[in-house]
Parts: C-alpha cells; sequence; structure tokens
C-alpha cells in the first residue's frame, strides 16, 4: 500500500502529489539523516551530496507540468480534497 488510504489502482501523481505534502516531523524528499561521529547527526541531501547539521526545512509544492489533456486539474483538485485546510 502507499500509506495514504488510496487504492492501489491511485493515480500514480495524486499520490506523489500527497508524499510532497509532508509531515512536519518528516524529512523533505531526497534527505537522509546519517550518523555522524559519536552522538551527532548529520542530514545529506542524495543527489547534490550536500551535507547540514541541522534539520533541513521542509518544503512545499512543486511543479506539474504534463502535456494538456493528462488531467492536471483533476490532479491537483485530488491532493487538495485529500488535505482540507485546518481550523
Amino acid at each position: 500500500g502507499n500509506g495514504l488510504g488510496f487504492s492501489p489502482s491511485a493515480p500514480q501523481p495524486v499520490i506523489r502529489g500527497l508524499e510532497g505534502e509532508s509531515e512536519e516531523g518528516e524529512l523533505p524528499a531526497l534527505w537522509e539523516r546519517r550518523q555522524g561521529l559519536g552522538e551527532t547527526f548529520y542530514y545529506l541531501h542524495v543527489i547534490t551530496n550536500t551535507s547540514l547539521f541541522r534539520k533541513p526545512a521542509v518544503v512545499r509544492g512543486g511543479i506539474l507540468a504534463d502535456d494538456m489533456g493528462l488531467g492536471k486539474t483533476a490532479e491537483v483538485l485530488s491532493v487538495i480534497l485529500a488535505h482540507p485546510p485546518g481550523p
């Protein structure tokens, strides 16, 4: 399962959109927490190989750049409806 409550046949762009809306305690995509020397930890970006000693900020949003007619509006509305604004 995808852990988001969608069936396995749910459109993959919708699942990826929801995964991008990570919870505050989670690391942003492409970052890993690594063990440093002794009791220290650092955070590594797996593509750029950039390392930080503080937890990277959660990044929200993204670019949806499919060709016309592939359902971008339905994808965005699905993500919005799955994450209604809080009180």
